[in-house]
């Protein structure tokens, strides 16, 4: 099993990773944000990737240099350096860790899905990989990260799409090859709300081709993926927190992530 810490974090003491699994429509974001809202007002400094980037940007020498920008041009420049940043870290995971390098790219070789789709995945997994990097290097130490969409989501990304329908080995074979996260939180929400979800709101830029029985068949190779990486997740041992997301209201929901996960951090030290 591969650590989580990346190579130049010292002793530093990493920050305590909550990923997110679901089929798409669960409802991962959301529940991802409202988890970091829960985790400050019990005292945990908390944050996404995507919304710690500019304020990780802002601690380097590029990110001080664009603090004497004008106001109006700091947000955006602060976004690009992280993006730039983020490319680069992915390069670098890349040549360190070579046997998950490998089985992303090799993987996708043999898919019936499109080629437009496997460039996608795997182009957003080494950006998410730069993302992963970037994050966990700045976040305040004993602090929380929470990611919606990483590591162990990719396991349905990567293997499922409209056209074909997840392999258990291939799936696994996945799981065990990344770094093992302190917490995941499965939203479970049946593929015909996800589709009804995915389709109410738009789908993805790289899926618009897609008409809504595609998208269904989509959807549902992706439950399929989840509840495979689920299943092994269990087999592996992580901590696996399940959760309920659908018909029944938002606050709801809130209340039982509150409940199951505010015991998780009893008794961690609390960053200043």
């Amino acid at each position: 099993m591969s650590s989580d810490t990346p190579p130049d974090a010292g002793s530093r003491r990493p920050p305590f990773v909550i990923e997110f699994l679901g089929t798409p429509g669960a409802g991962k974001t959301t529940l991802a944000l409202v988890t970091v809202d829960l985790l400050r007002r019990i005292g945990i400094a908390a944050e996404t990737p995507v919304g710690g980037a500019r304020d990780a940007m802002a601690t380097t020498r590029w990110g001080q240099a664009i603090g004497h920008a004008p106001d109006r041009l700091k947000g955006p420049l602060l976004w690009r350096l992280f993006s730039l940043r983020a490319t680069v870290e992915g390069i670098r995971w890349a040549s360190e860790r070579g046997e998950l390098r490998r089985y992303v790219t090799t993987s996708q070789h043999g898919r019936h899905a499109t080629p437009r789709f496997r460039r996608h995945v795997t182009r957003h997994f080494f950006t998410l990989v730069g993302r992963d990097r970037i994050s966990r290097r700045h976040a305040p130490e004993g602090s929380a990260l929470v990611v919606d969409d990483g590591f162990v989501h990719r396991a349905a990304t990567l293997h499922s799409s409209h056209l074909e329908r997840p392999d258990a080995r291939t799936v696994e074979t996945y799981l065990d090859l990344i770094p093992t996260p302190d917490l995941v939180v499965v939203p479970l929400v049946p593929p015909e709300i996800c589709t009804e979800r995915v389709l109410a709101r738009g789908v993805w830029s790289h899926a618009r081709h897609l008409d809504a029985d595609e998208v269904g068949r989509y959807v549902r190779n992706a439950s399929e993926a989840v509840d495979i990486a689920r299943r092994r997740i269990i087999e592996l041992g992580w901590p696996l927190l399940e959760v309920p997301n659908a018909d029944r209201p938002l606050e709801q929901t809130e209340a039982e992530l509150t409940e199951r996960l505010v015991p998780v951090f009893v008794g961690r030290q609390v960053p200043a």
